[in-house]
């Protein structure tokens, strides 16, 4: 069996009234995994990798299983107060913009700011609490996917870490790479740049998103799918993702990236 933790990287459920599958019947990168063992998937967009850990704890460690484990964005702190986990990206921008000097009402008017920014909400009538929290913890934040490696890989199961942030290992003063042996392997190669080298200008638009699953077309579903046979079952596949698969004409409209 595959234990699978994560964000809307790795999303995935039984859910009838939706397919994880493309249009054309080409398999997401979960169903390519079940055609040769069950997976059981614990994730959610927007997911932080604090909140994995405690999901993983909660549920015990199975040394039998295939583990795959998702490094998500090391700032997104899971806040008790957020109405939503996706809403802790906004606590981070709002912290960023505090920092910066920028005044948080005017950059929570500004027309990108969505669902979590409001005046009024809960990220922004908690800024004292998210200010104090990143300025507190930011040794332990920018530690944070090293602590979880060293922690996933005591557990002595075989195990496949990929990273979703380019921010993930940034100024961490020690060479993750060590960690790597046949049982345990860190991907350096992180999910959401393959998802905006699918565009030719690397700008994510909904009308796109809303046809990928997991926020990756289906040929890259397959190099993921071939990154993970590759690992647990000795194969041979392409690693290389692919990148430029859409020319979007000039004047479309553009969006923001979206979680759903």
């Amino acid at each position: 069996m595959y234990l699978i933790f994560g964000d809307s990287y790795c999303d995935y459920d039984e859910n009838p009234d939706y397919t994880w599958n493309f249009a054309n019947g080409d398999l997401c990168w979960q169903n390519q995994l079940k055609k040769h063992e069950a997976i059981d998937v614990n994730s959610n967009g927007g997911r932080s990798t604090y909140v994995s850990l405690r999901e993983l704890q909660k549920r015990g460690v199975r040394n039998t299983a295939k583990f795959i484990f998702l490094l998500t964005d090391r700032n997104r702190l899971p806040f008790p107060f957020l109405e939503e986990p996706t809403h802790a990206g906004a606590a981070e921008d709002m912290y960023r913009a505090y920092k910066s000097g920028e005044n948080i009402d005017d950059f929570c008017r500004k027309g990108e700011a969505g669902e979590g920014y409001e005046i009024g909400g809960s990220v922004y009538n908690n800024m004292e609490k998210v200010i104090g929290a990143y300025d507190t913890f930011k040794p332990e934040i920018k530690m944070w996917a090293f602590y979880t490696c060293l922690f996933l890989k005591w557990h002595n199961m075989k195990t496949l870490v990929l990273t979703t942030e380019k921010n993930v290992f940034k100024d961490v003063p020690y060479d993750w790479s060590t960690l790597n042996d046949s049982n345990f392997k860190i991907v350096d190669t992180q999910l959401r740049e393959v998802c905006g080298n699918e565009f030719h200008d690397g700008i994510i638009r909904h009308e796109i998103e809303s046809k990928r699953k997991n926020h990756l077309s289906y040929p890259n579903h397959v190099v993921l799918y071939n990154i993970i046979s590759n690992f647990f079952y000795g194969t041979s596949l392409s690693e290389d993702f692919h990148g430029d698969l859409y020319h979007i004409k000039d004047g479309e409209e553009i969006k923001e990236f979206i979680y759903e």
